[in-house]
């Protein structure tokens, strides 16, 4: 009754007002407001309500008002639009860790180099420990698709092309040699002559009389034909890889020299007083010192000169 009094009385006034009247009805009481009379235009109270709460109505559709029947199709439309926008957060999360893991991965095949130097002790013994790690560091880098370059002596040159060959990596291997084929020209124990002519029969590339022909003495062959391969590697732009089984191997440590100034990395795996233990000797001739790095996942020793930063 409010809502209709609110709306009714007003109109009611002004149709009456509007309409023809006299100045007075029978008692001086305008037309339209005498008792029983209804004003011209105006229509019963029913029909008055009705309209009113049909243009009400009306004023609520054009306002916006929730319409029950509405409301499960806006539930689902937001249901709908979180889960689209959750699955596209989790598929930008997979592809950002999937671009992560792409730049990763190349870097580690465009940082594998083309080749790798091994030298080392001649007395480094062959017991299952120094075996197994040096077969493992030989097989990660043949893995990669490096070539492996090595000379001809006893100990470590043997182990790396055993380790080699274990792999069915000699294909892959260059050996530098200090005597003639067939072993002519070596210097005893301390040549791998069986080692080096299985080499050559399983597809390796021999480098006969590397360090000059027979008739230059054997211990100055040996010292020439490190140096070369130490240049041949360092002019691939080869690391150096060393095993020793003394802190003073003075032919390993020259050869490292040797690449360490041509600008080649120097790696050193110590087997003595447990690995890593203690670092090598400096490298002669050069200005430097030994900190702990990592090679082919292999905790060692790793050469850094006084002009180069550490990291």
């Amino acid at each position: 009754m409010r809502v209709a009094t609110r709306y009714i009385v007003p109109v009611g006034q002004l149709l009456a007002l509007a309409s023809p009247v006299s100045s007075t009805n029978g008692g001086g009481v305008p037309r339209g407001f005498g008792r029983g009379v209804r004003p011209a235009g105006v229509r019963p109270a029913g029909v008055r309500l009705a309209s009113v709460r049909l243009a009400s109505g009306w004023r609520r559709a054009r306002r916006g008002a929730a319409s029950p029947r509405r409301a499960p199709l806006r539930y689902f439309f937001r249901i709908c639009c979180f889960y689209l926008l959750l699955s596209v957060f989790i598929y930008g999360i997979i592809c950002w860790g999937a671009l992560a893991l792409l730049v990763s991965v190349l870097g580690v095949f465009m940082s594998v180099p083309s080749a790798v130097f091994f030298a080392g002790s001649r007395g480094l013994p062959s017991s299952p420990v120094v075996a197994r790690s040096v077969s493992r560091i030989v097989g990660r880098v043949l893995q990669s698709g490096s070539r492996v370059l090595v000379g001809c002596c006893s100990g470590a040159d043997h182990l790396v092309l055993s380790s080699a060959g274990a792999v069915g990596g000699l294909a892959s291997c260059s050996v530098y040699c200090a005597f003639g084929p067939g072993g002519v020209g070596a210097a005893g124990g301390a040549s791998a002559v069986s080692a080096v002519a299985a080499a050559a029969a399983g597809g390796a590339s021999v480098s006969y009389w590397s360090g000059g022909s027979a008739s230059v003495p054997v211990r100055a062959r040996l010292v020439r034909r490190s140096r070369v391969a130490a240049a041949a590697g360092a002019a691939l732009g080869a690391p150096c890889v060393l095993f020793l089984a003394a802190p003073s191997s003075r032919g390993s440590l020259a050869a490292a020299a040797v690449a360490a100034a041509a600008g080649a990395p120097v790696f050193a795996f110590c087997f003595w007083r447990g690995a890593c233990a203690a670092p090598p000797a400096p490298l002669p001739g050069l200005v430097g010192s030994w900190a702990l790095g990592r090679f082919a996942g292999g905790r060692c020793w790793r050469w850094v000169s006084a002009s180069s930063p550490l990291f």
